[in-house]
């Protein structure tokens, strides 16, 4: 579901609850009530804005540029010629990364990204799993390579294992 959805979602819930909570604290006696009410009001709009951070950015995704993106499937994926691609599906749920021009199809499979953050196509499967290491795969000459979907970038596209 969007973040904002939600986000709109929790900000009602809390227009809501807000009044009644006031309304219960004016038909107590007591001092202070208006300095209890104002640090009450305080109090929602922090929690607000804490989980409204907090759950966006816990659903935003980046590519190796730090562009961001609010579904996996939106991520575009950059290969050394320029190409662009996302991930999509066929009907029988097998992963490929398409390319924007659409000239370009590729199972998941044989996909890999480098470590300057670049899709690499194994086609040839010449790169060889490390034993004992998860996730690393080299080439001939020991460059390091990580299957697409163990790895995620930053909001400064640094790459960054799951």
């Amino acid at each position: 579901m969007n973040p904002y959805v939600i986000i709109g979602i929790m900000i009602a819930i809390d227009l809501i609850m807000l009044p009644l909570i006031i309304k219960k604290m004016l038909k107590k006696d007591g001092k202070n009530k208006g300095l209890k009410i104002v640090a009450l009001i305080v109090a929602f709009v922090a929690v607000e804005a804490v989980c409204s951070v907090v759950y966006i950015n816990s659903n935003t995704y980046f590519d190796r540029l730090g562009n961001r993106y609010e579904t996996v499937e939106s991520v575009r994926y950059y290969d050394r010629d320029e190409n662009q691609y996302v991930i999509t599906e066929d009907p029988s749920g097998r992963e490929y990364f398409s390319s924007l021009n659409g000239r370009f199809m590729r199972i998941a499979e044989i996909t890999y990204i480098d470590e300057e953050g670049y899709l690499y196509f194994d086609i040839e499967k010449k790169l060889e799993k490390q034993e004992n290491v998860n996730y690393i795969h080299l080439d001939e000459n020991g460059k390091i390579y990580y299957p697409y979907d163990t790895v995620k970038w930053t909001s400064k596209g640094e790459l960054k294992l799951r």
